[in-house]
């Protein structure tokens, strides 16, 4: 499935604990104009199953931020299962591997397994590199490097296990440069929105009229005074 970018994904991480009042706001929140898909985590994609899940959000783009990190055979298996649910995105570790050796590559054979079983699925797998709320020394004490030396070679992984799109820091974004791929970038933060939550935490001006990004933002948005005009306030200033 082709996304009109700049696009956002609203990031509905309340689902599976407040599934009324988000549900809600969620229907409230598409109906403004914009490249906008709603995204849901592993807990809601376990509360309901992926064809309930759908449903909950039959018209608009879905994306189920599951950040497997399994076997080959496993994540085959769930890309399928999302395949066949009308997901329009799911989310693996690039840490698995992108090359095909004995040491790795996970992710690029099920990957390889699910476009030779479907190749016409519109499904797209998004790679994620690290979390936005870890640091330079968790990078340093758990892979031995530099946060932004991590990222860029986990982006390379996923770009080498056949993913649609690299989800990464958007503070490395030029540090990924010379590489061709989609970046979804969450912690999108406005000046006026300040908490501790990710590290990482972009402008949405940042990303201003780039046609190789997906922004990820859920807490401004969702628990603004107004979620629809803090919506539209975003959108405008990632537009060209």
């Amino acid at each position: 499935m082709e996304l009109n970018r700049p696009f956002l994904w609203i990031a509905f991480d309340g689902l599976a604990e407040r599934e009324v009042e988000t549900l809600a706001l969620a229907h409230e929140l598409m109906r403004v104009p914009g490249n906008t898909g709603v995204k849901v985590n592993l807990d809601a994609a376990l509360k309901y199953g992926f064809a309930p899940l759908r449903k909950m959000f039959a018209d608009v783009p879905l994306f189920v931020d599951l950040k497997m990190m399994n076997g080959a055979r496993t994540m085959t298996s769930v890309l399928l299962e999302a395949h066949r649910a009308g997901f329009t995105a799911v989310s693996a570790h690039a840490l698995g591997g992108g090359h095909s050796t004995k040491n790795g590559g996970d992710p690029r054979q099920a990957i390889a397994d699910f476009r030779e079983r479907e190749p016409g699925s519109p499904l797209r797998i998004y790679a994620v590199t690290i979390m936005t709320h870890y640091s330079d020394d968790y990078c340093a004490a758990h892979f031995g490097c530099s946060m932004v030396d991590l990222v860029r070679r986990l982006a390379v992984e996923g770009i080498n296990a056949g993913a649609d799109a690299i989800i990464m820091p958007g503070t490395f974004l030029n540090q990924v440069s010379g590489l061709r791929s989609t970046w979804v970038i969450p912690g999108i933060r406005p000046k006026n929105y300040r908490d501790t939550r990710h590290k990482q935490a972009v402008l949405p001006e940042m990303l201003k009229g780039r046609k190789d990004v997906e922004g990820v933002c859920g807490s401004p948005i969702v628990y603004a005074d107004d979620p629809p005009q803090a919506l539209v306030s975003i959108l405008s200033a990632l537009a060209a």
